[in-house]
């Protein structure tokens, strides 16, 4: 049924985007000469995107889409997108961002957006979810879109847990403090009350980390600290805790006594990891050594832990 629904819904968008293209640009030719410059076309414009050096990444971008010169563009013409011209398309949106041109951003991606499947979609939103004023403009924009989709075709776990995250990511902080609180109203599975707690235990240390970036740390603490009393063996939970505030930087001193709940038994490399930057971040090098040893030794000397050893060393000598 869903698939069915948003077949419909791309029908429907489908029968605008002419003049979708329209408002874009006055002048739009696709061509199909695919020679060995096209790719590297699409190189130059990442770099040139990368470097914020905008109007050259709008050229390259344009011309790797077989755009003429006057700019614009139109997905129309292709019964599906190809990987690359979807990433650059999402390119070519943000750098008319940049430029200023935003509803020509906008209305690109809205372009882009009606051809996707789900999966399609939901990394189309991560990739907006930039943090600069003007890609967070338009990512809330396209959270819209998802709304719109999704309510008409239901909610389910995996949605709006995906759509909450959005939400965060375009600082729609207060609005994925609901979503969240839907999930956990609606989503919680288990035989037992305790089963059913622990299935959205994830949920609920989300909405703990949404209440600070939201401006209430004591909300957020307070969850935080209920969902400790609460978690029992749920060992993960307290990892999963830990890591989120590790993450954010909020709260390090109880998430290091969170992680350091978890019996020894239960200890692997990311749990030690974990506990080694939250000991490092307060200021315990000598134990962070102890304890970042033991992680990159568990983790068979992985050059990443490695790394983050030597840092707990060097700040152990000064």
């Amino acid at each position: 049924m869903f698939q069915i629904l948003c077949r419909c819904i791309i029908v429907a968008c489908l029968v605008s985007m002419q003049d979708i293209a329209v408002c874009i640009a006055q002048d739009v030719t696709v061509t199909d000469d695919a020679n060995a410059n096209t790719y590297q076309l699409f190189r130059e414009g990442r770099r040139y995107l990368h470097a914020k050096e905008y109007k050259q990444a709008v050229e390259c971008f344009e011309k790797y889409l077989g755009l003429t010169r006057s700019g614009g563009i139109s997905f129309t013409q292709y019964e599906f997108l190809e990987d690359r011209q979807y990433e650059c398309g999402v390119y070519l949106a943000l750098a008319y961002a940049h430029l200023g041109r935003v509803e020509a951003g906008q209305q690109l991606l809205e372009s882009i957006f009606a051809r996707l499947y789900e999966d399609e979609k939901y990394a189309l939103l991560k990739e907006l979810c930039e943090k600069s004023n003007t890609q967070q403009h338009m990512a809330r924009t396209a959270a819209s879109w998802l709304k719109k989709i999704y309510d008409q075709a239901g909610w389910d776990r995996r949605t709006l847990s995906r759509y909450a995250r959005f939400q965060e990511d375009a600082g729609l902080y207060r609005e994925a403090i609901q979503s969240w609180k839907e999930y956990v109203i609606n989503h919680a599975v288990g035989p037992t009350d305790r089963v059913k707690y622990n299935s959205t235990f994830s949920a609920r240390t989300q909405i703990a980390v949404l209440f600070h970036k939201a401006g209430e740390p004591d909300k957020a603490i307070a969850l935080l600290r209920e969902l400790e009393e609460n978690s029992g063996k749920n060992y993960q939970g307290l990892n999963g805790m830990a890591k989120e505030c590790l993450d954010n930087e909020i709260f390090l001193t109880d998430a290091l006594r969170w992680i350091q709940k978890i019996p020894a038994k239960y200890e692997n490399s990311m749990v030690l990891h974990i506990q080694a930057e939250l000991l490092y971040k307060t200021g315990d090098y000598a134990k962070a050594v102890e304890v970042g040893q033991h992680a990159w030794e568990l983790a068979g000397s992985g050059f990443a832990y490695q790394r983050e050893l030597e840092k707990y060393k060097a700040a152990l000598d000064k």
